[in-house]
């Protein structure tokens, strides 16, 4: 067996109980003698079937002078299904099948919703085995802040805990800082994230790749690092899997990697308050170092700095993500053909999409049959040229301001804006322009009344200058750049 867990640091609960930081989920009966080996004193006994059999292990240890009944620390949970009276038989039930003669926290499960279940009297009963020493402390399970608030204005003895999901995809921030206010400790489960979990939201944080580059930095791994966020949070931890030697105490994560993981919590959707995406796209076939800032940059060459994380790695959970319906499609921006090729050979799910630079002076033609050809609908931005790019320099050509697209204009009775996006259109592109302006919202609707003749088609066609204005030259040196010369489109 490798080295032991290092001794486990110990928090105190509000009413004085000591409890360990890090503890283990209904150990498994034949590998209790494990647990207790590897340094594990907290361990969650709460409602499975083998808490008989756990019993049984235990004593054994116990009698074998393996370990002493009061350096551990049992806790196990009330069921929401069993009405209020049985609260107390249900603790001597569970008491009977650990052998012991008390808990160390009992806490109710999830918050009753039937009126049988009546949650303030459900909580008394559990104030009345804090009374007798039954458990040493009591607490609460998946309650909210609302919740919480109800107990706190009726109850006698404040809970000790609240137990709660928390992982790096769903920190719970506003609750934890609620509890933290009331005196409440939070114990954190599934802080792995609900890595056998059927649900949308049970993504696996040990593969982001986020993730797999702070370890690569602490020479830690993926786990350690998670685990260690969560006790960073100030959360005691209930690890679902057993970790024989996990080192993650002897070392602290960065404010700003703690910062960093904590914009893991589902960010996109969120922000923008919805279940799912539509479409997802992966922005450049670059990666940039992960950290809090989205650009960070070498201040040495003015270049961006690099990560190694190759794109083929990131469309592998882009695919996950599809298949966790968290967005119906998924798709890339700024790949070139050769990328695109080699994304295809190994890809399970093909993009959909890809988000690129469109516009008369940079028509894309080759790109854009080569992603036709592969079935991959083109999406088009800087459609007008980003007139108000703010990169710009003096003498930039600007498309919107070209006198032949304004003549074309005044043929078609269209502003130069309605012309390139028209084109765009009509070139089989899905158009995205960029604008805040009321009435060029209104104006850039206007264009499904009118279509430009073919000459006119193949006229706008010659301007092509290769005239990029999005070149994100800062990542010219990264070897997955996509412009680079030599690559043809």
């Amino acid at each position: 067996m490798s080295q032991k867990m290092r001794d486990i640091p110990i928090a105190k609960l509000n009413n004085g109980i000591e409890i360990p930081v890090f503890g283990l989920a209904a150990p498994q009966v034949e590998n209790v003698q494990l647990v207790v080996s590897s340094n594990y004193r907290l361990m969650d006994c709460s409602i499975f079937e083998n808490e008989k059999r756990f019993g049984v292990a235990l004593q054994q240890l116990i009698e074998g002078g393996k370990i002493r009944r009061k350096d551990l620390f049992l806790m196990s949970k009330f069921c929401c299904t069993n009405t209020t009276n049985l609260v107390k038989a249900a603790l001597l039930d569970t008491l009977k099948k650990l052998q012991v003669a008390y808990l160390d926290l009992y806490l109710i499960e999830r918050p009753p919703a039937c009126k049988d279940h009546n949650l303030i009297e459900t909580w008394e009963a559990m104030e009345g085995l804090y009374s007798e020493k039954l458990t040493r402390a009591i607490g609460l399970s998946n309650f909210n802040s609302k919740q919480i608030e109800r107990i706190l204005e009726n109850c006698t003895i404040r809970p000790q805990v609240n137990q709660i999901q928390c992982h790096p995809y769903l920190n719970q921030a506003k609750l934890r800082k609620y509890c933290s206010n009331n005196g409440i400790a939070v114990i954190s489960y599934s802080p792995l994230g609900a890595r056998n979990n059927i649900q949308p939201e049970s993504l696996d944080v040990l593969s982001d790749c986020r993730i797999k580059e702070i370890a690569r930095r602490y020479n830690k791994t993926p786990t350690e690092i998670v685990l260690k966020y969560n006790v960073q949070l100030g959360n005691i931890v209930i690890s679902d899997m057993l970790i024989e030697s996990a080192n993650f105490f002897d070392f602290y994560l960065a404010p700003e990697d703690m910062s960093y993981i904590s914009t893991f919590s589902s960010e996109s959707l969120k922000n923008l308050q919805l279940d799912y995406l539509d479409v997802y796209l992966m922005h450049w076939p670059h990666a940039l170092k992960e950290g809090p800032s989205l650009h960070p940059i070498d201040p040495k060459t003015g270049l961006f700095i690099p990560s190694d994380v190759d794109f083929v790695d990131t469309w592998k959970a882009m695919e996950k993500m599809h298949e966790k319906d968290l967005t119906k499609s998924i798709g890339i921006s700024n790949f070139n053909s050769n990328q695109i090729d080699r994304l295809l050979k190994s890809a399970k799910i093909a993009p959909v999409i890809n988000q690129i630079e469109c516009h008369p002076y940079l028509n894309q033609s080759k790109l854009r049959k080569f992603c036709s050809d592969r079935g991959i609908t083109v999406t088009s931005y800087s459609p007008l040229g980003s007139p108000a790019r703010p990169w710009q320099k003096p003498g930039d050509p600007y498309v919107i301001n070209d006198p032949k697209i304004k003549e074309i204009g005044n043929k078609y009775g269209k502003s130069p804006a309605q012309i390139l996006l028209r084109y765009n259109v009509q070139l089989g592109n899905v158009v995205i322009p960029k604008s805040s302006n009321r009435n060029r919202l209104v104006e850039n609707m206007s264009i499904f009344d009118f279509t430009l003749s073919e000459d006119d088609m193949k006229y706008i066609g010659t301007f092509d200058c290769n005239g990029r204005i999005c070149p994100q030259a800062e990542a010219r040196e990264h070897p997955f750049y996509p412009f680079k010369p030599g690559v043809e489109f």
